[in-house]
């Protein structure tokens, strides 16, 4: 129960990071909430990552310690079907970049990011974390938190065209 009330918590934040900034261009008398209904906000990220890392460790480490081959083909398999739905999200903005001449791959890449995507390349990499966590200590998992946190900070520095920001 409480894995689906943080899902609960994390799926409103995005509501909120989403539609928030139009509520307040159009009332502007709400702009005493603003900075903490925008902040409430912009948890929405680390809310989805944490509830697919208890996920990772409630339910897909236990399956996979029992049947390896199996769990990874399943979580591959997902991994496609939620690319594919990306793909699908993303098709509008690829036909208008292609409709407008848009050449520029990075246009294209960016025209592809959603929250979809997000969990398409995490599902894709999952095997290998199930992999790495099979054996479990605590040692062993912070150290791969932290290890996540620095290719994740060290490519959002490598990403072109982006501008500095907290990690």
């Amino acid at each position: 129960m409480g894995l689906d009330q943080a899902r609960a918590v994390a799926i409103i934040a995005m509501i909120v990071a989403h539609f928030a900034p139009g509520v307040f261009i159009q009332l502007p008398q709400l702009d005493p909430v603003r900075t903490p209904v925008l902040w409430f906000g912009r948890t929405a990220t680390p809310a989805f990552v944490t509830v697919f890392g208890v996920t990772t460790g409630f339910v897909f480490l236990p399956r996979f310690r029992r049947t390896p081959g199996g769990t990874t083909r399943w979580v591959l398999w997902r991994a496609a079907v939620v690319t594919f739905a990306a793909a699908v999200v993303a098709l509008p903005q690829w036909v208008r970049l292609g409709s407008h001449g848009v050449t520029d791959p990075w246009e294209w890449v960016f025209g592809g990011y959603s929250v979809l995507l997000f969990y398409s390349l995490a599902l894709a990499l999952l095997p290998a974390w199930l992999w790495l966590l099979r054996d479990q200590t605590t040692v062993r998992a912070v150290g791969a938190g932290v290890g996540l946190w620095v290719v994740g900070t060290a490519g959002f520095h490598l990403w072109p065209e982006q501008s500095p920001g907290g990690p």
